[in-house]
């Protein structure tokens, strides 16, 4: 019988998940790479991604992180995949150095731990952080700017390879509008491929100076996944939080 504690755990857990889903290496104002773009210019270019990104139903790619810090004593790197379907499924498996795994179904939000047989249960119409999470990415594939400039201040960079007008890349950087979110959040950099506008690179820069960039390598647009995909079946002794104790119907 799977274990339940009743208690919701907001310290390390929710913590751990802005990191994994806002880890971005934020490159903040003037300092973004690349030329900024005007207003018409920048419209012009979210125009063509939005156009990329409607042709776009999954996303899947092997993921590689590194999170650096003043109070890290050495560089931490991560290693998994993950696969993004439209609206609103996830699902984040980390392999190394220790497993981690994110699965949201649509509706419910889990974060399992194996080694600890621990996981995480949120339901995403009743948490404010799993639901801005998943809006968070949902804005970001469905390139809102709408959406993102409620919580953010965006500014658009491009970065071009002179060797090919098709080779570039497109920036968001994103600036926290929030006081409260800007006492631990400095930016957020979005990078999208020009090509095909698949995601690239998030880059997260806290205010404690440190950063966190995850890159998206053999990326993979459109392959068929199933909702079983996202579906998580825990072993028996997983011990899960985040449920109340009258949910008996899980």
């Amino acid at each position: 019988m799977v274990r339940r504690l009743s208690q919701y755990k907001t310290g390390y857990c929710i913590a751990a998940l802005l990191l994994v889903f806002l880890s971005s290496a934020a490159f903040a104002g003037l300092d973004s790479p690349g030329r900024l773009l005007g207003e018409v210019e920048s419209k012009a270019v979210i125009d063509a991604l939005r156009t990329q990104h409607a042709g776009i139903e999954t996303f899947s790619a092997v993921t590689l992180q590194r999170r650096t810090s003043p109070l890290l004593a050495e560089e931490i790197r991560t290693e998994g995949t993950i696969v993004l379907k439209k609206p609103n499924f996830l699902r984040w498996d980390i392999e190394r150095p220790s497993r981690l795994v994110i699965a949201v179904d649509g509706t419910v939000m889990w974060i399992y731990r194996p080694d600890k047989k621990e996981a995480e249960k949120r339901v995403l119409s009743d948490d404010v952080v799993a639901r801005y999470a998943m809006e968070f990415f949902s804005s970001t594939m469905d390139l809102s700017i709408e959406r993102l400039s409620r919580r953010f201040f965006v500014e658009i960079n491009k970065v071009e390879d002179n060797r090919s007008k098709t080779d570039f890349s497109i920036i968001l950087t994103l600036k926290p509008r929030s006081k409260m979110a800007a006492r631990h959040l400095d930016s957020i950099a979005i990078w999208y491929r020009g090509k095909d506008g698949s995601p690239e690179r998030l880059v997260l820069r806290s205010k404690n100076k440190g950063v966190t960039t995850t890159e998206f390598k053999e990326v993979e647009l459109n392959a068929e996944v199933g909702a079983e995909r996202f579906a998580l079946t825990l072993p028996g002794d997983v011990l899960i939080t985040g449920l109340m104790e009258e949910d008996e119907d899980f």
